[in-house]
């Protein structure tokens, strides 16, 4: 039984026909683009500005989260509350013991 190609590998046999001997794919379409590669460096330059919003962002989420953790790293443990409930049962039947 022959085994049939993946998609991907078809998807690439496909490009491989259709690209010209000049490296350049007739076939390069979307991005808002002509299809060449003539307006490359201001696409480039606009999706720098754009990765730079997203790495101050980023920068400021990650000062929030690491704010948080410092928070949660701070709170008691179970064992720590448990530990003060027993204490507070163990003072109260030592006040009513020797209470009168």
């Amino acid at each position: 039984m022959p085994v049939s190609e993946p998609d991907n590998i078809r998807q690439i046999r496909s490009y491989q026909q259709t690209s010209d001997l000049s490296g350049r794919d007739p076939a390069l379409k979307g991005g808002g683009g002509d299809g060449t590669f003539d307006d490359m460096e201001r696409r480039v330059t606009a999706l720098e500005k754009a990765f730079e919003k997203v790495d101050s962002k980023l920068d400021t989420i990650i000062k929030d989260t690491s704010f948080l953790r410092g928070k949660v790293d701070a709170m008691p443990s179970t064992l720590q509350l448990l530990g003060f409930v027993v204490a507070i049962f163990v003072a109260a039947g030592v006040t009513r013991y020797f209470g009168h």
